[in-house]
């Protein structure tokens, strides 16, 4: 017990800090059933407003194309739960399909981990830049913005916008779903950002730091020379025959000099190991050793520019991931989320406010037993680490 303690001692003394901050500050935060806290500011809204009032054609375009997303996310999404729920009926000890966002916390029954510091930046960018798109795509139409700020909800955290509700009621019905989609379709937004910076600018700028160190090998044929030879998968080796090589090119050249019946040695810095390469299977004249899945490897420098670009890519590797998974999760047909209100639209018109109300609630209410239900895993794991069942 004390060894778990001490080993999520950061995490412990982060949440009771935020806890703290919260008691000191109850009287000037709104108190919901003693664990949903907020901090209503007006931070934000005046980089809203000069955003939505100095390009309003552009943001109310992002706001209408985000409807399209929108709802092609929120088919996703319920396709991925209906898709959970067959999981855990018929494949036996799946994990989890979806799981809360803890960060530093490594929950039972998932294969999905969040590290603590990066996953406290990561959550915070994604619910600033999914409330900054409600916010400025909600100015952009003239729909005041009354308070912005953070909340806390137990364990969790994010951040909201409040827009005046009466001014957006009034709004025509394309307007209202535009304001809705914008905080999962500026999350995707965010996400593709990061995609490309990841993949077009870092990686290339993390590849400057590696340099080639040799080759491994991921499996041997059986009988072969190189399986009976004792070399090593996953092994780094940089020598053949006295040659150094640095990649799979340079392996191709030093085997391209020999025949079968040569004798070939592989060496690294730690061990060499010296067989006669057979006939190959193919032709009988070239050589074979009999590896399979040759890798080329490298080793880094270990500098503080690779450091820094490196940690700043696992970081937007994560945020692209919490783009796409909170954002997702937004778009559920549920209650006050925004997927919840971008169906209760829909179904006030087709069966009136009273009636469509009803629908709404109890749809969500049957999506909330759905996610519960998905969560088995999570629950059955945690009694097991617990109780040892």
């Amino acid at each position: 017990m004390l060894e778990s303690l001490l080993a999520y001692k950061w995490i412990i003394l982060f949440y009771l800090a935020v806890f703290l901050l919260v008691f000191l500050n109850r009287k000037r935060l709104e108190i919901h059933m003693g664990v949903f806290a907020m901090y209503k500011s007006r931070l934000g809204i005046g980089l809203m407003d000069a955003i939505a009032l100095r390009f309003p054609r552009f943001v109310k375009s992002l706001g209408y194309t985000g409807i399209i997303f929108g709802f092609l996310g929120m088919a996703v999404v319920v396709g991925f739960i209906f898709y959970g729920l067959y999981a855990l009926i018929f494949v036996p000890d799946a994990p989890a399909q979806i799981s809360p966002v803890i960060p530093g916390v490594k929950i039972p029954g998932t294969s999905f981990f969040i590290p603590f510091w990066f996953g406290i930046i990561g959550i915070f960018l994604v619910a600033v830049v999914h409330e900054f798109g409600h916010g400025v795509v909600a100015r952009a139409h003239r729909v005041p913005i009354k308070s912005t700020g953070p909340f806390v909800l137990g364990p969790f955290f994010g951040a909201f916008v409040e827009p005046d509700e009466k001014v957006l009621a009034k709004k025509r019905d394309i307007v209202k779903y535009s304001i809705f989609a914008a905080g999962p379709f500026f999350n995707f937004l965010l996400a593709a950002l990061c995609f490309a910076l990841v993949n077009f600018a870092l990686a290339p700028a993390l590849l400057s730091y590696y340099t080639p160190a040799g080759v491994s090998f991921d499996d041997f044929s059986p009988g072969s020379p190189a399986e009976s030879s004792g070399l090593e998968q996953g092994v780094v080796y940089s020598s053949f025959n006295g040659v150094e090589v640095q990649d799979t090119n340079d392996l191709v050249r030093v085997l391209s000099a020999l025949k079968p019946g040569d004798q070939l040695t592989v060496a690294n810095a730690a061990s060499s190991v010296t067989f006669a390469l057979a006939e190959n299977p193919a032709s009988r004249s070239k050589p074979y050793m009999g590896v399979l899945g040759i890798n080329n490897r490298f080793s880094e420098d270990g500098s503080f520019g690779f450091r820094a670009f490196m940690s700043l890519f696992e970081l937007l590797q994560l945020v692209f991931i919490l783009s796409l998974g909170i954002g997702t999760a937004n778009l559920l047909p549920i209650g006050p989320i925004d997927g919840g209100r971008m169906v209760a639209l829909p179904l006030s018109h087709f069966f009136g406010e009273e009636l469509g109300k009803v629908i709404w609630a109890r749809l969500s209410v049957v999506f909330l037993i759905f996610i519960f239900l998905l969560m088995t895993p999570i629950f059955r794991e945690t009694f097991r680490m617990f109780f040892g069942a």
